[in-house]
């Protein structure tokens, strides 16, 4: 068995309450280059960019996991990109299954590529 996932994210407002209305970016770590998630865990249905967050202030957030990800949380009026996020949290990943965990992915995560590496 494995040990499951948050089916459900639930995001608040510096006050404590729900961050209803309120708005998640996703972008590829260390950038403002949006990128993808997905609503559901086959990654056939994509979110929003930014997500806008549910009357409880929930949403359902799948990560592709080969990418790397930084979450912008922005309250409801706020600009594209956020000018007044409420955080920024950079280099999320998914957490791997033991499926995933191939001497691809072994290498890639002690040996991440670089910038260079990347743009080449």
């Amino acid at each position: 068995m494995n040990l499951s996932p948050l089916p459900v994210q639930q995001f608040f407002g510096n006050n404590g309450s729900p961050l209803v209305g309120g708005l998640l970016f996703t972008y590829a770590a260390g950038t403002t280059t949006k990128i993808a998630t997905y609503a559901d865990e086959n990654g056939l249905s994509l979110n929003t960019n930014p997500i806008v967050l549910d009357f409880r202030g929930e949403c359902r957030i799948w990560l592709d996991p080969a990418l790397t990800y930084k979450f912008v949380l922005a309250p409801r009026a706020d600009t594209d990109p956020p000018s007044n996020p409420i955080w920024t949290a950079d280099n999320i990943r998914a957490p791997a299954e033991l499926s995933d965990i191939t001497q691809q992915f072994i290498g890639r995560t002690l040996w991440p590529r670089t910038v260079a590496e990347s743009s080449a």
